[in-house]
């Protein structure tokens, strides 16, 4: 079972919950790489992901990139409580688990699946070419590995519910 670390990056106050806001849009995702080359090309778009309470549990839902996986790999966290000093909440779920406080969430993931060919096919359905096509590649390739990536989360790019 691989289970690796994800940052959720979340843009917001210092004065909020220990936990993400509630709403709805788009954010940006960056897979973490220590080669300088690969760094512009380890950023992708989150198109969909929500958050929501509803009786004392939150809930954040997203589905990794396509671009990076080359197949669906939705994501689903419900929140389980408070750490023990209240600076965060734990979350839990299917694909993993997190650590979550108002601007960040740290996920270990499991059972991410990475389908490096159809990466490859969506890329170039893209028009990625050359040296881009292959950044990317490498990047999928270290996700498929290890995978890891940050969420940063634009408060302006979300509406609440």
């Amino acid at each position: 079972m691989i289970l690796t670390f994800v940052t959720l990056a979340f843009l917001a106050h210092a004065d909020q919950k220990p936990y993400p806001e509630p709403g709805r849009g788009s954010a940006r995702y960056e897979v973490p790489t220590e080669d300088e080359a690969l760094k512009d090309s380890a950023m992708y778009e989150i198109r969909d992901i929500r958050t929501r309470e509803r009786d004392g549990v939150v809930q954040i839902r997203y589905s990794l990139p396509l671009e990076l996986t080359g197949v669906k790999n939705e994501v689903r966290l419900e929140s389980t409580g408070p750490s023990a000093d209240g600076t965060f909440t734990r979350f839990k779920g299917e694909k993993g688990a997190a650590n979550c406080d108002a601007l960040t969430c740290n996920v270990h993931y499991k059972n991410v699946k990475v389908d490096l060919p159809l990466v490859e096919k969506i890329l170039v359905s893209q028009g990625l070419t050359g040296l881009d096509l292959k950044n990317r590649l490498k990047i999928s390739e270290q996700f498929g590995g290890d995978p890891a990536g940050i969420i940063h989360f634009d408060q302006s790019k979300l509406q609440s519910k």
